[in-house]
């Protein structure tokens, strides 16, 4: 797997249309985060609809590795209404390759300068609420709010 602190890769993938997308157009929205998952892993059921809510969309390149049908039926499951693009099993996975992930969720936070800032496999609350505290500044984000 890739380092924190490697380049990131440009990873080419696929929209819900079939169009080939560059991880270049997020680029422009740096940092960006990239995150591999599968349908059917409990803690990418977990973490995305989590992630969408810490998260600007237009910063997540979120990738599964499943099909475009079982990937809408897991938004709409689990309340995850993200973009979602495809690294498809036919072409044998050429982002999740050129990551080098082994697991799912496997979640990249991209640096201005193009290199890994932080890289988290699994679930882990420290780092969803690091990028909560990332769009403090630009959203009305109180500091603590009582039950």
């Amino acid at each position: 797997m890739i380092q924190q602190g490697d380049c990131a890769p440009d990873i080419e993938v696929y929209s819900s249309t079939g169009e080939l997308v560059s991880s270049s157009r997020y680029a422009a929205q740096v940092p960006y985060t990239v995150v591999f998952f599968k349908v059917t892993c409990p803690t990418c059921q977990l973490a995305l609809p989590f992630l969408q809510r810490v998260e600007s969309p237009e910063r997540l390149l979120i990738v599964s590795q499943d099909p475009p049908e079982p990937t809408a039926q897991f938004a709409a499951k689990f309340n995850a209404p993200l973009v979602y693009h495809f690294d498809r099993a036919a072409d044998n996975y050429p982002a999740s390759n050129a990551y080098g992930i082994s697991y799912v969720p496997s979640i990249f936070r991209i640096a201005a300068d193009g290199r890994v800032a932080a890289i988290v496999e699994g679930f882990d609350k420290s780092f969803f609420e690091s990028l909560g505290i990332e769009f403090a500044p630009h959203e009305n984000v109180p500091a603590f709010k009582p039950g």
